[in-house]
């Protein structure tokens, strides 16, 4: 056996095109390299380049716009209201740059409230009458300007001397007042979903104050956290009280329900295990807003280009077994003093073990070319998986590699599935042209098919909607919704008898002189 496995290596390496094939995939990292890189120099701004652009905006609209144009305005008026609207948002965006507020700041809310009022003063102090404002603007006819100067005043006065802790504890205690308030009430409108949203409230503000952390900061790796919780808790809520005559209620969509409940209460689980035990997730960390990608952005993004061994099993399942009959080369492969079942098992394991050779090196290439290329500052995240009521957590780069190790699994899969076509076919072009459309057509055309035909049962048990195992580590199970030991037989039995098909076809195949 091993002599024929390296007698398969020694006429693949022969070939030049299967070696710059070979580099190729190796290099395909690089590939990532460059779409993280593209993404970070066309999608990602620092806040302070948001509020500046903002800014740079709307002077770009006043100088455009030094006097009314009837042809934009329908009058005078609300050419002076989007003056004074300009004017407003500039001394806003400048204050928060000044003052070095980011766009997620707990004072943002406040300062929004300022500046509104701060609106409302211009347009008193511009003569501007009660039904007027009223009109342009939509605040209050009965403004009292002394009122309103006074409330902002001390809106800044809290701006400027408190801190995000006095924030939290003020919150935590107005959704305290507001769950008892819901309690003592005699009628209450969907009063379990209410009161479930508003203890939801209170959980979550308890939690800013419990971990001292900085209300929906989104650099803050805790204050995400805390706010994902909240988020799929709210959702969990929305979906476990809806109407009997509500669509995802219909006996067609059960199992998208049960997907999503499911997937809530999985992300809840995981996030709650990250804050109990002080550890950044994975799953938080890619939410955690930075200026630049990451390490971890490029190692996630990674795994994409590792789907290049996947085409490249194909290709050598194509060349090695169909190729024998083109070039007339398996006259002499079946003069071995082997059984043709051998010598098929041999190619399989020839290209298995060639395969897992490229998976390993890619992987350890695009550890280096993350290390090179992105900053690594951030703490390495652990990754979390919820699996029978219970978190368990890896290393995230241990994560990775068993993603590699998962797209490993479906090139061997296609490969036996390359290797039956080329045998029974004897062509590489259909062999190849067979397999790489079904792996990369078909399980798109599950997705669409399956819900348009109210889910059969038996999509569950096609091969292609079964090859991403990764999706029960995530907790995000996708169409055909097969649980992950159902997907795992499926698997092995296509496998199993794609294999042995191979093997009947080649044993029997008779081989002309």
């Amino acid at each position: 056996m091993n002599k024929l496995i390296l007698n398969e290596w020694i006429k693949l390496f022969t070939r030049k095109r299967i070696i710059v094939l070979i580099i190729l995939v190796l290099l395909s990292g690089l590939v990532a390299v460059a779409a993280v890189k593209l993404d970070d120099h066309n999608n990602r701004t620092s806040w302070q380049e948001t509020y500046q652009n903002q800014i740079d905006m709307y002077n770009r609209q006043l100088a455009r716009y030094p006097q009314f144009d009837e042809t934009e305005w329908e009058n005078e008026l609300s050419y002076q209201a989007d003056l004074l609207r300009w004017n407003n948002e500039i001394q806003k965006y400048q204050f928060c740059l000044d003052n070095s507020i980011p766009t997620w700041d707990w004072r943002m809310e406040i300062l929004e409230e300022y500046f509104q009022n701060l609106l409302l003063m211009d347009c008193v102090r511009a003569g501007w009458n009660s039904e007027d404002i009223s009109t342009y603007f939509g605040f209050s006819t009965d403004t009292d300007l002394t009122q309103v100067e006074q409330e902002n005043e001390n809106l800044m006065i809290y701006v400027l001397n408190n801190d995000y802790q006095t924030y939290n504890r003020e919150q935590l205690q107005n959704a305290e007042e507001r769950l008892i308030e819901l309690q003592e009430m005699t009628w209450l409108e969907d009063a379990e979903e209410t009161l479930a949203m508003a203890e939801n409230d209170v959980a979550m503000w308890e939690r800013y104050v419990e971990y001292n952390t900085p209300p929906y900061a989104a650099d803050n790796w805790m204050s995400v956290a805390i706010e994902r919780i909240h988020d799929h808790q709210e959702l969990y809520i929305q979906y476990t009280h809806l109407s009997p005559e509500d669509e995802m209620m219909q006996p067609e969509n059960s199992e998208e329900l049960n997907r999503r409940l499911q997937n809530y209460q999985a992300s809840i689980a995981k996030d709650l295990f990250s804050l109990e035990n002080q550890t950044v997730s994975y799953d938080i960390q890619k939410d955690v807003y930075t200026e630049q990608s990451t390490y971890v952005n490029f190692l996630d993004l990674s795994i994409t280009s590792s789907m290049t061994i996947v085409l490249l099993g194909m290709i050598l399942g194509a060349v090695m077994v169909a190729g024998e009959y083109r070039y007339d080369t398996i006259k002499q492969l079946v003069i071995y003093p082997y059984k043709r079942k051998t010598i098929l098992r041999a190619k399989f394991h020839a290209i298995g073990l060639l395969l897992l050779g490229t998976c390993l090196l890619l992987f350890g290439i695009n550890l280096i070319l993350g290390f090179v290329f992105f900053p690594s500052e951030l703490e390495m995240p652990i990754f979390t998986t919820y699996f029978a009521g219970n978190v368990y957590w890896m290393p995230y780069i241990v994560f990775i590699l068993i993603k590699y190790l998962f797209v490993l699994m479906q090139a061997i899969v296609m490969v036996t599935l390359t290797v039956m076509l080329a045998v029974v076919t004897r062509s590489t072009s259909i062999s190849m042209a067979v397999s790489m459309g079904a792996y990369l057509i078909l399980p798109p055309v599950l997705e669409l098919v399956y819900p348009a035909l109210g889910g059969p049962s038996i999509f569950k048990y096609i091969l292609f909607g079964n090859l991403d195992w990764s999706q029960y580590l995530i907790n995000d199970v996708g169409i055909p919704y097969a649980p992950w030991w159902v997907s795992l037989i499926v698997v092995f039995a296509w496998w199993f008898i794609m294999r042995r098909i191979a093997y009947f076809t080649f044993k029997h195949r008779e081989i002309r002189e």
